[in-house]
């Protein structure tokens, strides 16, 4: 049993380790890309770039506590239950914040991608000044609950001993875990997966059309195309990406 617990410790140190390296590596470049004259007007790009922002808080606080409790034994949330609790807080709100955005952006490429004018005027840089404040806002409620039972949590391992760690208890325990991985690994993935789908079938319907007719209007149309296929493709590599991140989230609520 110790030597399972051994190796279980030195998987905690080598897997998330290099997430953190590349995924600040990652999200720099995406960042870069994003912030690029020619790439700020698509408010796609202002979706992934907030995504990316939003994905440092998550390697370094939610991956980054995760490699210290778990690989090296150091638990900064057992300080004060004020710290737990915020702690908490910020682990499990900004990563749904970072996959709204993702969201956000499948639903832009629809957008953008529609024949109907009125979806069409969702895909609009100014629309992102409501959108992200407002998908922040909601995600926070979302875990609103997350600070109220996380507390620092005390079992006597022996007669003298105790462990200490940060998470809930009793029935909300059981709740969280339903409600966590219904709201973070089913239902997002389910938005992207409809909306993508819903672009590719849009996309298709444009490219039909517009090889019957090499009119030079169509022309600029095809090059718009492009750029919106290009920004497809980013996109479906993001959600990709997600998706095979997700069994990391049911692992983690397994274990702890």
């Amino acid at each position: 049993m110790a030597s399972l617990n051994t190796v279980l410790q030195y998987l905690h140190r080598a897997i998330p380790i290099p997430i953190i390296i590349f995924g600040t590596f990652g999200n720099t470049f995406n960042i870069l890309i994003f912030t690029r004259v020619t790439l700020r007007r698509y408010s796609c790009s202002i979706y992934l770039l907030t995504s990316s922002v939003s994905n440092f808080v998550v390697l370094y606080c939610a991956v980054l506590f995760r490699v210290l409790i778990d690989g090296f034994e150091i638990d900064p949330t057992i300080v004060s239950n004020s710290v737990c609790k915020l702690v908490s807080y910020i682990q499990y709100t900004f990563p749904l914040i970072s996959s709204m955005f993702m969201v956000l952006a499948c639903i832009d490429r629809f957008a953008a991608s529609s024949s109907q004018a009125r979806w069409r005027k969702f895909s609009q840089k100014k629309v992102t000044l409501y959108t992200i404040p407002l998908n922040i806002i909601i995600c926070f409620i979302f875990y609103i609950h997350v600070p109220i039972y996380f507390e620092v949590i005390r079992i006597p391992i022996s007669e003298t001993d105790f462990m200490e760690f940060c998470y809930c208890q009793g029935e909300y325990n059981q709740f969280f875990i339903v409600y966590h991985m219904i709201l973070y690994s089913s239902f997002q993935p389910l938005l992207m997966t409809v909306f993508g789908l819903l672009t590719l079938r849009n996309v298709q319907r444009h490219r039909r059309q517009i090889n019957s007719s090499l009119t030079p209007s169509t022309r600029i149309e095809r090059r718009h195309l492009q750029r919106d296929r290009q920004m497809i493709r980013l996109l479906l590599l993001s959600f990709l990406a997600l998706i095979l991140l997700l069994p990391s989230t049911g692992a983690q609520l397994y274990y702890c």
